[in-house]
């Protein structure tokens, strides 16, 4: 007798739309961001627009760890094409979350990792004094870095990304989004 095998499999196809990571910490023991959950909801909602629209996939995590944000780049593997992180850092790492502790991402071993992420275009460090990340984070290959210099206040880091990520999701390029989230974030504060 004679078995058949089939000559054609079907793979079926990923869904390749875009994606956004938004990883979210705070410090429930220190210095407690308290517009954090709402610098979240902004994003979301500036952001809602392009999603419902199928340009990106907005994934967020709203008490990031190292895992699920390992978890989130192998769950979506050469999708993420921007990743922002809102909480605490410095220039050599960004403060997570770890259960009822906080740990620290080493931003040097991020960049290591982020140069494995073909899609990587922008990195949004969110964070007070991030601006000695950005070096490592080109060298890994990623096309363009928002960070600060300086301390932030909270306020104005929440109103910047709501500005900027509203910028995103109509399309604008990132110079323009950020440029707008600047003008906008200067006048309510009366240029500062």
């Amino acid at each position: 007798s004679k078995s058949t095998i089939p000559q054609t499999i079907i793979f079926f196809m990923p869904d390749q739309t875009p994606v956004i990571l938004l990883a979210f910490a705070n410090d429930r023991q220190g210095s407690f961001l308290r517009n954090i959950s709402l610098e979240q909801q902004a994003i979301t909602d500036a952001l809602g627009p392009a999603e419902t629209n199928g340009w990106v996939k907005v994934k967020v995590l709203p008490a990031a760890s190292i895992q699920r944000i390992i978890d989130a780049f192998m769950e979506y593997k050469d999708r993420i094409v921007l990743f922002h992180y809102g909480g605490h850092a410095d220039g050599e790492s960004l403060l997570l979350s770890s259960g009822e502790n906080a740990a620290t991402m080493d931003a040097d071993s991020f960049a290591d990792f982020l140069a494995t992420q073909k899609a990587m275009k922008l990195v949004f460090l969110n964070a007070c004094d991030t601006y000695d990340q950005a070096k490592a984070l080109q060298q890994a290959g990623v096309e363009q870095v928002i960070v600060t210099d300086r301390a932030i206040e909270d306020e104005a880091a929440k109103d910047f990304a709501r500005y900027f990520y509203a910028g995103l999701a109509q399309k604008k390029t990132v110079d323009a989004s950020f440029q707008q989230a600047d003008t906008i974030v200067k006048l309510g504060k009366g240029g500062a």
